[in-house]
């Protein structure tokens, strides 16, 4: 991204501008995400986790960080895989960095941190290995098919 002194907070459709076109090569085919296999061999992530926050969300919902953050960060997670597009389409929305940072506080961090709570509720190898097999076939097929919640007999 192009530098900007006054940047602050969530990415949103007012920052679409300063993603430069390696940047966006980067973001699509996930190479962005290389240097996080540091932080795995460092022991500071895993593969699957939440991801990790920025401080000032933390400050602002400690109660349930403090429950989310009980499991290691991830470079991907279950919050990541399903509720990705539906954030894109919220952000995408967002004109300013005000409304961007409204949206992301009152719309996108809940149900991320609901997703959260419910993959440490339920986390095992299972999960992880879901998880990881969903996310491999996005990168791998460069399609954003994001899977969907089965339908209820």
């Amino acid at each position: 991204m192009i530098p900007e002194n006054e940047d602050f907070g969530a990415t949103g459709a007012h920052k679409h501008w300063r993603i430069t076109p390696l940047g966006h090569f980067l973001r699509r085919t996930r190479i962005d995400e290389l240097p996080q296999l540091f932080n795995i061999l460092k022991g500071d992530m895993s593969f699957v986790g939440p991801r990790p926050p920025l401080r000032e969300y933390v400050e602002r919902f400690p109660a349930v960080y403090s429950q989310v953050l009980k499991s290691r960060p991830g470079v991907t997670g279950l919050a990541t895989l399903i509720y990705h597009r539906h954030e894109d389409r919220i952000l995408a929305r967002c004109t300013s960095a005000e409304a961007t940072e409204l949206a992301y506080y009152r719309r996108c961090l809940p149900a991320k941190l609901k997703i959260d709570l419910i993959y440490q509720r339920h986390r095992d190898i299972r999960l992880d290995l879901w998880i990881m097999w969903n996310t491999l076939k996005i990168v791998l097929t460069s399609r954003d098919e994001r899977p969907r919640r089965r339908g209820r007999s």
